[in-house]
């Protein structure tokens, strides 16, 4: 599921997906495509969100609504601009079981998606693996991350991306069970971290990133 174009184009305004029920790639882990998920942005490397993305679950039920990726921004394009900021990406997870959610792109080994705009994620309820304010496999997002836990069970939480460094990150755990919470990246360097603890329950926090 991409909210933007497939190989090249332009969505001028925004973008917003609603998650209600269902099943989305969770064949991955057999052997699926490692290309589905679901997408703010497009798909192919000249893909252009200019305004907001926006991505949310909305279920009571955590069995109805199973996914294993979701991204706020693009598969490889850009979104909330072209070259400048017009927009920003919001993630919101209302419930469902979810493998990763990423509040920037994806990526690959050479190509870097750009989210131009700040990125929120907010985790409610539900019942996720993996959180991540930024991309997985490689770029950054140019403004401010926020990631606010304000609860659901999740296992782990960063700031920043999988694979992909960043610049700033804050993780606010307010409610909710978490694991562990880093605020950087998993595999990455970070620049600046905050990591705010007011409530909630968490076995390990890191300021920094995990390797």
């Amino acid at each position: 599921i991409h909210g933007g174009s497939n190989t090249s184009g332009t969505v001028y305004g925004n973008v917003n997906i609603e998650l209600k029920s269902g099943t989305v790639n969770t064949n991955i882990a057999s052997g699926g495509s490692s290309d589905s998920g679901v997408y703010g942005g497009g798909k192919g490397e000249n893909t252009t969100v200019l305004g907001h993305t926006n991505v949310k679950t909305n279920t009571e039920d955590n069995n109805s609504l199973i996914i294993y990726d979701i991204y706020g921004g693009s598969e490889k394009g850009k979104v909330n601009g072209n070259n400048n900021v017009s927009g920003e990406t919001t993630v919101t997870i209302n419930g469902g079981t979810i493998n990763n959610v990423y509040g920037g792109g994806k990526g690959s080994e050479n190509i870097a998606p750009y989210t131009y705009g700040p990125v929120t994620v907010n985790v409610n309820s539900g019942e996720i693996t993996n959180v991540y304010g930024a991309n997985n496999l490689l770029g950054m997002p140019n403004e401010t991350i926020t990631v606010n836990v304000n609860g659901g069970i999740t296992n782990t939480v960063y700031g920043g991306g999988n694979t992909a460094e960043i610049n700033t990150a804050t993780v606010n755990l307010k409610n909710g069970t978490v694991t562990s919470v880093f605020g950087g990246c998993n595999q990455a360097d970070a620049e600046t971290t905050n990591v705010i603890v007011t409530g909630g329950t968490c076995e390990n926090v890191f300021g920094g990133s995990n390797s």
